[in-house]
Order: C-alpha cells, then structure tokens, then sequence
C-alpha cells in the first residue's frame, strides 16, 4: 500500500518531521519547528520506492550540501538516515 493511500500517514508525518528536526543541520529546530518539512515528500517518495541508509544518507547529503549551502555531517545524516529507515519499516509493517 502506498504511503498516500493509508489512514496513518498523518501520524507518520509527524515522526517524520522529529526525525529531521532531531538531525538538524542548520541547528534552527529549537526556533523553527517546521524548517524541514518542506523535504518530507521527497524523502517520502525515496523510503516508498526502497531507498536503503546508505543512499538515504547521500540524499541527505545531497540536500545539506546543495538545498542548504553548508558542509554536511556524515555521521549526522547516517544518523538520520538510519531513524528515518527504521519508522519506515515500522509503518509500513502497521499498515499492512
């Protein structure tokens, strides 16, 4: 089942959105509790479509490096990467 097409999706968002605001690379979160969101649909898409940690933590990459102009962590965005991996597993196990 796709991610749109299941009634928890609202709860996952929220997970979703503490996940990136826990990984904070801007460190902004404690201001701005939306800041990140903006990157959930896409992240989205990747977990659905079977992203794994390792290129999960090059998108991350990716966005730091060339959405928010800075250096990214690596340790960070594996960090995320894996969090990120694990309640998608966990939602896509409840939604079954």
């Amino acid at each position: 089942m796709k991610y749109s097409e299941n009634r928890k999706s609202h709860n996952s968002l929220k997970v979703i959105s503490k996940i990136l605001n826990e990984w904070d690379p801007l460190g902004v979160s404690k201001y701005v509790a939306d800041e990140y969101d903006m990157y959930i649909g896409g992240l989205i898409y990747e977990l659905d479509r079977g992203c794994n940690v390792k290129e999960m933590s090059e998108i991350l990459d990716g966005i730091v490096r060339g959405r928010m102009g800075v250096r990214p962590n690596s340790d960070s965005n594996y960090i995320a990467a894996s969090k990120l991996l694990e309640h998608w597993r966990k939602f896509e196990i409840a939604s079954e």
